[in-house]
């Protein structure tokens, strides 16, 4: 996430003759991949090697941190006196409090889950729900990530053996694609129609679309990838099939 977000922004700032901080913000907004549009593309297929593991680990965790890392650019964007060591002091503390808290709700909630019965079925979802509220506020109260520490909860969570586990799935991937639509419609409604008038709005976006899919996303990806052991069709999917979501 940190190299893509970086490697945007220079080159947003030589091809597109910006500042630094508008190029830093342009790169923090496209280096995260949406995990919900890769899980929901690679749901349904199955997927020899462990290309589709490594991709959706990457795009769930990616997404909170470039998350972070995005509030802490607009607070640096927008504040007088912002600076580079606050924006990291603010990432690191959000990404230390997130993970602490996440790892707490999940010791707190995985006992309540397995003893505290509920009279109906169909609650045990909402008080998932519910719960990763409270996880989510409660990393938020104490200046942390909340969507890191949901992100660990859940995690860990999954990986245990839970009673109605299969309601509990089933409920949260028919929540999952309307939060994606959501997103995709929200997104819409930022943009000024007017704006696409702008031939220079439209030949900014390819550029830094094409430099992100064809130059940023392989080098980094792929220098990352050296030390796993993949086969080289595994490591081209993985470059290229990384890029989807909003």
């Amino acid at each position: 996430t940190f190299a893509t977000a970086g490697l945007v922004a220079v080159a947003a700032h030589a091809m597109l003759d910006v500042s630094w901080t508008t190029a830093g913000l342009l790169g923090a907004a496209v280096a995260p991949t949406d995990p919900a549009v890769v899980f929901s593309v690679l749901g349904n297929r199955e997927i020899r090697g462990r290309t589709g593991t490594v991709l959706e680990g990457e795009s769930g965790a990616n997404d909170p941190v470039g998350i972070a890392l995005m509030i802490g650019m607009i607070e640096f964007a927008t504040s007088d006196d912002g600076s580079m060591w606050g924006v990291a002091e603010e990432f690191a503390i959000g990404m230390v409090v997130g993970l602490a808290v996440g790892i707490a709700g999940w010791r707190i909630l995985l006992p309540v889950m397995r003893r505290v019965p509920l009279p109906e079925p169909t609650l045990h979802p909402l008080r998932v729900l519910a719960a990763a509220g409270a996880i989510y506020g409660a990393a938020s109260v104490l200046h942390g990530s909340g969507f890191i520490a949901v992100f660990v909860a859940g995690v860990l969570l999954g990986d245990e053996a839970l009673p109605r586990k299969g309601e509990i799935e089933s409920f949260l991937a028919g929540l999952s694609s309307l939060a994606e639509i959501t997103v995709f419609v929200g997104l819409g409604l930022t943009i000024e129609v007017a704006s696409l008038d702008d031939e220079n709005v439209w030949r900014d976006g390819l550029l830094i679309a094409l430099v992100l899919t064809f130059v940023v996303r392989p080098l980094v990806v792929g220098a990352l990838r050296l030390p796993v052991r993949l086969r080289w069709g595994e490591r081209l999917f993985v470059m290229w099939a990384g890029l989807k979501g909003a």
